[in-house]
C-alpha cells in the first residue's frame, strides 16, 4: 500500500468463512506499506485451513467516517 497522509486510525480484520473475525491489526496515524497475516488468530492459535476474507476501514482526520475494502485472501495451507 501507497502510504496516506491525515490517517487518524486504520482496523484490518481477518474473517473466516462463518464470518468470525480471527485476526485483527490496528493503529494509528501511519498505514503500513504491507500487513503480513501468518495465519494465526488474535490468541496464537494456526487458523483451519479455509476461505478468509480481510476488510480495511481507514478513519481519516479530515472525514469521521470509516472506508471498508473487502479482499478475499483464499486458503490456509
Amino acid at each position: 500500500m501507497k502510504d496516506v497522509s491525515g490517517i487518524s486510525e486504520y482496523k484490518l480484520v481477518v474473517k473466516d468463512s462463518a464470518d468470525k473475525t480471527v485476526k485483527t491489526f490496528s493503529g494509528s496515524s501511519s498505514l503500513p506499506s504491507s500487513f503480513l497475516w501468518d495465519g494465526k488468530d488474535d490468541s496464537g492459535i494456526i487458523c483451519k485451513d479455509g476461505n478468509y476474507s480481510a476488510s480495511l476501514a481507514i478513519t481519516t482526520t479530515i472525514y469521521s467516517f470509516a472506508l471498508i475494502v473487502p479482499t478475499v485472501l483464499g486458503f490456509i495451507l
